[in-house]
């Protein structure tokens, strides 16, 4: 297998983590220099970006906090069980409360029209949103989830996310008494879906976990364009989107003639002066010369621009 680099958007299925996906094209492509671009829950599916080789230096967009930018805005599908709430907020865990919704109670509160109203009131503002115990975000170095297990007390500070839409598909009964909810959402990066319906139940004094969840599109990426495993393992040379393409989502710095041979040589000062005086809108590029991405470029909050990698040329 060539050392091409770019991007896989993989289908990744259900009861796989994000890390066996790697450990399995790893194997497939018989190479080590790729990554995934943002984990999903081992229950859930839905949309993987893998980098590979070069476009790994990309991977901090995708997992790193740029507003700005396409890769920002992540849509997943998913189905929330009203009335049963897990340890894990997932059908994973163990039940650690479970509230039976009245008839009354649910034609007065859960009708799909209360849920969208309830929903419409995370859209568009501040929501901070305290992560699940058993996450993987990381408490001095340690995940979380593994926190836990070792039977720490975890507490979690909230942290800042934001919901572009939050939307009510169609809402079902279970004979024992539950209500299933199906929606879609457009949120940021670091929107754990699993504490959204926890807090989208809160509101109406319920219990609530996810059923499932499958993520649709991850910045301008989109879950039909993505391959599963059996696709990949029949042609796996012509799954990967290049790395130009895989570099279009970056507002475009365009390296001038006068300053190609500096770049070349390490000298990144006058490129990165011109960029800083620019006054442009994102705080993030891609600088290319002609039809080739040569390297990535933060602008920080001081006009201060700085080379945050170098692409192999």
């Amino acid at each position: 297998m060539n050392l091409k680099s770019g991007i896989l958007l993989l289908d990744k299925p259900k009861d796989f983590t994000s890390f066996d996906c790697i450990g399995k094209l790893r194997k497939i492509y018989n190479r080590k220099d790729l990554g995934h671009a943002g984990t999903l829950d081992r229950f859930a599916t839905g949309l993987l970006p893998v980098l590979f080789g070069e476009a790994l230096k990309l991977s901090r967009f995708f997992q790193e906090p740029y507003p700005k930018l396409a890769s920002f805005w992540k849509s997943y599908s998913g189905i929330a069980v009203i009335g049963v709430e897990t340890d894990t907020l997932d059908p994973s865990g163990e039940v650690t409360q479970s509230k039976t919704l009245s008839i009354s109670e649910i034609t007065a509160n859960w009708s799909k029209p209360e849920i969208q109203a309830i929903m419409q009131t995370f859209v568009g503002c501040d929501y901070h949103q305290v992560p699940p115990q058993f996450s993987a975000k990381k408490i001095q170095g340690k995940r979380a989830s593994d926190r836990t297990r070792d039977g720490e007390a975890v507490e979690l500070k909230p942290s800042l996310v934001f919901l572009k839409s939050f939307n009510c598909l169609e809402v079902t009964t279970t004979d024992e008494g539950k209500l299933l909810v199906s929606f879609t959402v457009e949120c940021s990066k670091g929107t754990y879906i699993r504490s959204l319906v926890r807090d989208l139940a809160f509101k109406k004094d319920q219990v609530a976990h996810l059923k499932e969840l499958r993520r649709t599109s991850v910045g301008n990426y989109l879950i039909s364009e993505a391959q599963t495993f059996e696709e990949v393992e029949k042609n796996p040379s012509a799954q990967l989107i290049s790395l130009s393409e895989a570099c279009s989502f970056l507002p475009k710095v365009l390296l001038l003639p006068d300053q190609l041979l500096s770049f070349k040589k390490g000298n990144f000062s006058g490129l990165l002066q011109s960029v800083a005086k620019s006054k442009l809108e994102a705080n993030a590029y891609c600088v290319w010369h002609e039809d080739e991405p040569m390297a990535l470029i933060e602008v920080f909050h001081d006009s201060h621009a700085e080379i945050l990698r170098v692409f192999s040329q």
